[in-house]
């Protein structure tokens, strides 16, 4: 037997073995907690706070249940529901050193750094410098005594950090950020601009670190090389250019005189706005939220953006920002630096780079975070990467701006639509629960009692596994003619017409053979009257093994069982660019697809008769099968039909290697059929 056979083999004796085990307490409990774990995955989060509450109700004694409920918590910022989890989870396991450092990162998180320093310590009492991971507990202890303004115990955590990293051979670049922060506090310079050049090599672009060099290369005495850095921050952020151009640019560097003015504008902004609803001139009340924009606006780009109580202040300007802009009768034009980037983030689109036209959309958000099209954007080019809580929050951000747009309703539609699309993926494939089959009326349920059985029927179901080489597929066949679509890499569900042929030698086996053509990979979209198409199906055959497990000695409980098969998978497809011709398909290219490769498939399921003959099986199955090579032949080109006949491996061009087609997924099975 090959190796994924053995290892298919081995999982489904272990699933035999426990299903004719009683089910236990910790069973039950095991059950809530991986339910629990699906709502997470699909953002369901108050249910599964809800299982977890099941689960420790069900077992208070163990800490598991406490701990991965505080991790929900965490998630949710609700920082004190999950120190009280963590804290009795401690109790239960105080030799579980992991859960200290949970805790500590939640008194991090409230500012409660003492107690924080404290449970990393505990963290760290035992075996501290053998662990791999022991470098990211000193680092966090280390980030926690910075923010305590314990600098010296902050850079000795922080060197110990970088000798550990080091010695489990893991990078991590923050450390060296966080000891050049505590080197400028204790106005070690020359050290600071070593670390940072260090973090710099990793992360070119980062803002903060650049301005932290500057500053101390300008403390430092080396007055041209911090007014280099303070040029290459202006390049990076045009904006700042209005007010640190010129001989002006070393106040760039001066922190604290930034940080007044933003804050000292921030308040002449509420102050305007408090005056606006108080105005009774609608004129008057105009110009107070004219500058009042200005004002937040001339904030955000002075403001500094290094420490959280800078960050905390910029929060404060987009929230305000967020009220004054809906309320202008008249938008602020935005700049030309604003426009530069827009207008590069739009190409970047049409030339399908999502990548860089997102990148391009938030620099253009960091300069003007007011610009409603920006969003709006952004929000589409997040959907295309299949990052739909970002879109969510994009959108919800362009209809906060502009609540009275013209395309408002639509764009709250997109909201529903992602929001529906976010619980579809997160769902777990609905299993029959095993009372509904004992609603069948019948005298003997078990399938024991036959010698051969023949069923038809069909499954639908997920799929697991992505398709990227079926993405590139798509792209090289219709060669930018669908720009606004792009092939999903990963079809929502699998389906298939199933035919089985059973045979029982002795009473707890069977074995048969088995036949399904499989569906669900593929895409179609219109551009204009022309339709492109890319239809994937595969013919599984072969046989199977079947344990049994004889309720009742099958006198009056439906039969369970594991199975396990193994196959053939011959794949069959086609791209094809078409227009109605009435009520059928005209194809003017048709690209036919081949291959084939090996099958494995695992299941339970239950199964029981209907009648005298009647017969019903209800299963769970998981579907393996990679087709490792696929085959290509036009057979439709009327734009070029030498080109007809033309035949080979489809090769991806990204990696120079056969493209492949996945069928891998959970699928619901149920069969109809007789037996004797």
């Amino acid at each position: 037997m090959n190796k994924p056979g053995f290892v298919f083999v081995s999982v489904l004796i272990f699933v035999y073995f426990l299903c004719i085990s009683d089910l236990s307490g910790q069973n039950a409990y095991t059950k809530l907690c991986l339910k629990a774990v699906s709502c997470e995955e699909a953002g369901k989060f108050d249910e599964a706070i809800a299982s977890y509450g099941e689960a420790i109700n069900l077992r208070p004694e163990e800490w598991t249940g406490y701990s991965y409920r505080a991790k929900v918590f965490i998630h949710l910022l609700k920082y004190n529901d999950a120190i009280a989890d963590l804290s009795k989870a401690i109790s239960l396991s105080p030799q579980t050193l992991s859960l200290y450092a949970a805790r500590a990162g939640c008194f991090e998180a409230r500012g409660d750094y003492d107690r924080a320093i404290d449970d990393y310590g505990m963290a760290l009492s035992k075996d501290s410098n053998s662990g791999r991971d022991a470098y990211m507990t000193y680092f966090e202890r280390g980030r926690t005594y910075f923010y305590a303004n314990k600098f010296q115990e902050s850079l000795n955590d922080l060197n110990t950090a970088t000798q550990l990293a080091k010695k489990a051979q893991k990078s991590l670049p923050e450390i060296s950020l966080f000891r050049a922060k505590s080197n400028i506090e204790l106005k070690r310079y020359q050290e600071a601009i070593t670390d940072l050049e260090s973090f710099l090599a990793i992360n070119p672009e980062n803002i903060e670190a650049l301005w932290l060099k500057g500053f101390s290369l300008y403390k430092n005495g080396e007055t041209e090389k911090a007014r280099a850095i303070a040029n290459q921050i202006i390049k990076m952020e045009p904006a700042k250019e209005v007010y640190f151009s010129g001989n002006r640019n070393f106040d760039i560097f001066n922190f604290e005189i930034l940080r007044e003015k933003s804050e000292r504008l921030v308040t002449e902004a509420k102050e305007l706005i408090s005056e606006h609803y108080t105005t009774p001139s609608r004129t008057l009340a105009g110009m107070k939220l004219t500058d009042a924009f200005q004002a937040l606006d001339s904030a955000w780009l002075l403001s500094p953006g290094l420490t959280k109580e800078d960050l905390s202040l910029k929060d404060t300007i987009v929230k305000n920002i967020f009220v004054v802009y809906p309320l202008m009768k008249t938008k602020p034009e935005i700049s030309e630096q604003v426009r530069r980037y827009a207008v590069q983030a739009s190409n970047a689109t049409q030339e399908k780079r999502y990548d860089d036209a997102i990148v391009l959309w938030t620099t253009t958000l960091k300069i003007a975070p007011y610009y409603p099209l920006a969003y709006y954007n952004r929000a589409l080019l997040y959907e295309m990467k299949g990052n739909l809580k970002y879109s969510i929050a994009d959108m919800e951000n362009y209809l906060k701006l502009t609540p009275d747009a013209a395309d408002a309703r639509s764009a709250r539609d997109r909201i529903y639509t992602w929001e529906g699309k976010i619980k579809e993926t997160g769902a777990a494939p609905t299993l029959f629960q095993a009372g509904k089959i004992n609603q069948i009326e019948s005298k003997s349920y078990s399938p024991g009692n036959f010698k051969f059985a023949m069923a038809v029927g069909g499954t639908f179901g997920l799929q697991i596994s992505k398709n990227p080489d079926l993405e590139e597929l798509w792209a090289q066949c219709n060669q930018g003619a669908t720009p606004d679509y792009a092939y999903s890499d990963k079809m929502p569900f699998l389906f298939s017409g199933d035919l089985e042929l059973t045979v029982r030698p002795i009473k707890r086996l069977g074995i048969g053979a088995f036949g399904k053509y499989a569906g669900g990979i593929g895409t179609r979209t219109s551009v204009s009257e022309v339709k492109y198409i890319m239809d994937m199906g595969t013919l599984m055959y072969g046989g199977f093994i079947r344990g049994y497990l004889l309720v009742n000695n099958g006198a009056a409980k439906p039969d369970l069982y594991v199975q396990y098969g193994f196959g053939k998978s011959q794949l069959t497809g086609y791209y094809g660019i078409a227009t109605m011709d009435g009520i059928i398909f005209d194809y003017s290219f048709l690209k036919r697809f081949t291959g084939s490769d090996i099958l494995h498939s695992a299941g339970v399921g239950m199964g029981g008769k209907i009648g005298k003959h009647g017969y019903l099986t209800i299963s769970a199955d998981y579907l393996l099968s990679e087709i490792k090579k696929i085959n290509y032949e036009v057979t439709i080109d009327k734009n070029n039909s030498g080109n007809v006949g033309s035949e080979g491996v489809v090769i991806n061009t990204l990696s120079d290697s056969n493209t492949s087609a996945k069928y891998n997924g959970v699928v619901l099975k149920m069969l109809f059929g007789i037996c004797f």
